[in-house]
């Protein structure tokens, strides 16, 4: 994919360049180079598993799901997931456990339905488990990062029903940040509480469940940079995006 616009600039994971590259790297070798602890593109086309990229966290698909769907990429043709009753889980937890590690959750997310009640789309939960995490949508469509004993995060901007990439951010010492379409919506600090030892989950977590489409969903065990953030956003979207 050529870049016309001939300027000098950094990409983050990939070295400074004196001029813009004339092959820009896909969007999952972009996420890989960013060395995820867990990445599922969800583009099976049939079966009971979403396949883990590095190979260390195949998730089960089960109940209420949908294959094929089309996905958010623009110019790649891996399809989405769309959980209506159903979830694809882990026997345990994926994202760091130990109180005040780093961490970051990206995906991209559509919810093709009107929000009308609140609904987890991803979490390291279970009942009864010190430091459940659940990511929600809630009833005006923002979503919400909630980690029990800890915090409750929300965006500040509410969705509608196009594909939003959506990265949440935790920093060693407790900073919080959220991300909408590769840009900043909204930050906080928190005590950094462990998270509980409980089944990583996309889709259906709780009783309500969320309809919501999810495609390239991944995991790390640091935050993610806003360069980082605003790098795989323009990717995704087939260009670059290259700071305000």
């Amino acid at each position: 994919m050529p870049i016309l616009k001939h300027i000098d600039f950094q990409v983050p994971a990939f070295r400074e360049l004196d001029a813009p590259p004339t092959v820009v790297p896909t969007y999952r070798d972009a996420v890989m180079a960013l060395s995820p602890i867990a990445y599922w593109r969800l583009g099976e086309s049939a079966g009971t598993a979403a396949n883990d990229e590095t190979g260390q966290h195949d998730l089960t698909l089960s109940s209420g799901y949908s294959l094929g769907e089309t996905g958010a990429l623009v110019q790649d043709a891996n399809t989405a997931a769309l959980f209506t009753d159903g979830s694809a889980a882990y026997t345990g937890p994926i994202l760091p456990t130990t109180a005040g590690a780093a961490l970051s959750i990206a995906c991209w997310v559509r919810f093709p339905n009107p929000i009308t009640s609140v609904a987890a789309f991803l979490g390291q939960y279970q009942s009864g488990v010190s430091g459940r995490m659940l990511c929600s949508v809630l009833s005006d469509a923002t979503v919400r990062f909630a980690v029990v004993g800890d915090i409750a995060f929300d965006t500040n901007a509410a969705l509608d029903n196009a594909w939003r990439m959506l990265v949440l951010t935790r920093d060693t010492g407790g900073g919080l940040s959220w991300y909408i379409d590769g840009r900043l919506d909204t930050q906080t600090t928190a005590s950094g509480a462990g998270l509980g030892n409980a089944p990583f989950r996309l889709g259906r977590n709780t009783s309500a469940s969320p309809n919501v489409e999810l495609d390239e969903a991944c995991l790390f065990d640091y935050a993610l940079t806003a360069e980082q953030v605003r790098w795989l956003h323009g990717l995704a979207g087939a260009r670059l995006n290259l700071p305000a």
